[in-house]
């Protein structure tokens, strides 16, 4: 597939804000922004994020992927975050440059996030300007997302999003006690007003745009997916030996048997528990796979719970968290990738396990279905137990097959690395860059800059 054919601009005309006037289906390509770079100009970009490190999850991920690809190109990033209590640093690296920390508290309904308190950091918006930004992206919708909002609109800047999240099907999970159909009209009018204003709005699937313009969003959107860095999941003989080493030594079940693999956050809307009644299939079918869940989360101990009560606790093995850089080496470990979340936004872990030559069985909707587009590096199945478990047992008994979807997986992923993705989102900030709004001075313009100046005035 040409890269263009990735990245399709979907709304024609002018791009509000980022001047440029475009032509009809025109699609974002990695052409401009090679063109851009071969001037030798490189830009200064800030991010506004209400999750990173050691927050773990794939906004955290894109984030820390697309900075250290831009980085590595000669441009400068400035990432705008939460500070989280020493304690949930222990084990990590050291805090890397270009990172700016707000104070902040917990978040009541989730213990693992953070709502930042940016009022009580003086002088906030000068020190964002000291760093000196060509372009402004804002990465998530709540604290820090509306902050960064409010100094684009302070400053003149365009404002670019991504939306990686489809909240609607989250919300359930979180206040269980909310009215299914109040919390889906407070997600679908904070949604509307969160991103109707905003110039330019990025989407790692089809299905989180055509989720927007549901809300009524209709601005300009770009579908970029988060690249996966193929050099991070090279083979690496000695990690492999470790990492194998490692778990066997702390799983031994695990030894000698086929291997099942899911990585990801442990919440109730990942659909983990959908694996428990594949596994107790896939044991009737005189199979001895055992199922190792890699991540952590609140449901984690639920979860370990409902193992036991449905007769498979000796089955599934839970890991907790993993180092990322050890994760290759797991992927390569495993028979089959598992998946059976149906809310993602794009799925990277699909991605990271084909680039390893994992073969992946997965639950073929939002994300997933963009990324796997069929049968392409395994099977992408629909909602249902006995077709997931087929496909999963015709992988483990046929190794003929199993070897080519492992060589498909290869040469399929390789049309989303990372460098193909940072072309397309480079060509989106050359545009913002451009086309930077002038200030304008008339007298209700400067009433709003006066107000908007203030970082923790809410517009």
């Amino acid at each position: 597939m040409p890269v263009s054919g990735l990245f399709v601009d979907s709304h024609e005309g002018r791009l509000p804000g980022l001047g440029s006037r475009r032509r009809p289906g025109y699609s974002i390509c990695a052409t401009e922004s090679i063109l851009h770079r071969s001037n030798g100009t490189t830009m200064k970009i800030i991010y506004f994020t209400d999750v990173y490190w050691p927050r773990v999850n794939g906004v955290t991920v894109s984030i820390q992927t697309f900075s250290d690809a831009l980085r590595r190109l000669g441009h400068e990033v400035l990432i705008v975050c939460p500070e989280y209590p020493r304690e949930r640093f222990m084990g990590t690296k050291a805090e890397a440059e270009g990172v700016f920390r707000i104070p902040s508290v917990g978040f009541f309904f989730s213990k693992e996030d953070r709502i930042s308190v940016p009022m009580v950091v003086p002088d906030l918006f000068e020190r964002f300007d000291a760093f000196g930004a060509d372009v402004v992206h804002m990465q998530t919708e709540f604290s820090i997302g509306m902050l960064g909002r409010r100094y684009c609109r302070s400053r003149g800047y365009p404002i670019i999003s991504t939306c990686h999240t489809h909240y609607e099907q989250y919300f359930e999970h979180y206040f269980p006690g909310l009215p299914p159909r109040l919390g889906r009209a407070l997600t679908r009018a904070s949604m509307r007003g969160m991103y109707r204003g905003d110039d330019a709005v990025i989407v790692p699937a089809r299905q989180i745009e055509r989720v927007l313009r549901g809300y009524g969003v209709n601005g300009k959107f770009f579908m970029i997916p988060t690249g996966v860095d193929e050099n991070t999941f090279a083979v690496d003989a000695d990690r492999d030996l470790r990492v194998r080493r490692y778990l066997t030594e702390r799983f031994p079940a695990i030894r000698d048997c086929p291997l099942l693999l899911f990585v990801g956050r442990v919440g109730q809307e990942k659909n983990v528990s959908f694996l428990f009644s594949v596994m107790k299939k896939i044991r009737e079918a005189g199979s001895n796979a055992k199922l190792v869940l890699v991540g952590d989360g609140p449901a984690r101990t639920h979860l370990e719970k409902m193992t036991v009560e449905q007769g498979v606790g000796d089955l599934c093995v839970f890991s907790g968290y993993l180092a990322r850089e050890d994760l290759p080496s797991v992927y390569a470990m495993a028979d089959v990738f598992v998946f059976p979340s149906k809310t993602e936004t794009q799925g990277l872990v699909t991605i990271e396990a084909m680039l390893c030559g994992t073969p992946v069985v997965a639950i073929g909707e939002m994300g997933t279905a963009d990324v796997m587009a069929g049968d392409n590096g395994g099977f992408m199945v629909r909602d249902d137990t006995d077709e997931f478990t087929a496909r999963v047992l015709q992988l483990l008994g046929d190794p003929a097959l199993r070897a080519r979807k492992s060589a498909e997986a290869l040469e399929f992923s390789k049309r989303w690395t990372v460098g193909r993705m940072t072309d397309a989102l480079l060509a989106v900030y050359d545009q913002a860059a451009a086309g930077r709004r002038k200030t304008k001075h008339t007298l209700f313009a400067r009433i709003r800059r006066f107000l908007v100046r203030t970082p923790y005035f809410f517009t």
